[in-house]
């Protein structure tokens, strides 16, 4: 979302995603080791997921998500209740629709999902889909809502 606000230079984005794939590794190694391998007896089984509900949950809280954290870090640096309105933001998305769409909200998550065999990725990619959507979609919204007036 901050590429598409050319608020990062590209320099940026590469270390970012390193970072963001460490993460999802190490957080998903870290599972593991806590809840035992997957292929481990009895086999965890991949979670399905059906798909319009799941499009629906994905795109409404991945927007809402990404339009919060655009509005705190952007328009308000110093916002010492960033991190409030964030989690507050994924807390509401993960009791709303948890259920239904594992409240993934990130392409990093899925990651982890497939790592740790909770989803195959052919199950996976209405998430992908919806979470790219709605970061493009918020963008847009975001440069609306603080575009200068005339």
């Amino acid at each position: 979302a901050y590429a598409l606000l050319n608020d990062c230079k590209p320099r940026e984005i590469i270390p970012y995603l390193a970072a963001q794939l460490l993460a999802t590794f190490a957080a998903s190694f870290t599972a593991l080791a806590i809840h035992g391998h997957p292929l481990a007896d009895p086999p965890l089984t991949p979670r399905t997921f059906d798909l319009v509900p799941t499009l629906l949950a994905e795109l409404t809280f991945t927007f809402a998500l990404v339009l919060v954290i655009m509005n705190v870090a952007l328009r308000q640096p110093g916002n010492q209740h960033y991190g409030l309105a964030i989690a507050a933001t994924v807390l509401a998305g993960i009791l709303a629709v948890g259920n239904i769409s594992a409240a993934a909200f990130n392409p990093a998550v899925l990651l982890a999902f497939d790592l740790i065999n909770f989803a195959t990725p052919a199950d996976l990619w209405p998430h992908l889909l919806a979470q790219l959507t709605a970061a493009t979609a918020a963008v847009l919204a975001f440069k609306a809502m603080t575009k200068p007036a005339p």
